[in-house]
């Protein structure tokens, strides 16, 4: 559904999408891949993983991996 705002929880729905295609065929990668690529998505938020408006906690990046795409995703938010 649309929203005006973006959704707190949305790594999370994102890499479940993920998942979904994987599990229906519709991606050419194994189910490994998948997977990292799921929990890349999902921590991209870094340390921003919890919200006021909702219960729902994010996974943190742990990897040097997982950071990086993390660290990727904060600087193409900033203006600069």
């Amino acid at each position: 559904s649309y929203s005006e705002y973006t959704q707190f929880e949305h790594p999370l729905y994102a890499a479940q999408f993920v998942l979904k295609m994987q599990e229906e065929g519709k991606l050419n990668m194994d189910m490994n891949a998948a997977h990292d690529i799921a929990e890349l998505i999902a921590c991209h938020m870094g340390k921003w993983n919890t919200n006021k408006y909702s219960q729902t906690e994010l996974p943190k990046p742990i990897t040097k991996l997982q950071k990086f795409v993390h660290m990727c995703d904060y600087l193409a938010s900033r203006k600069f």
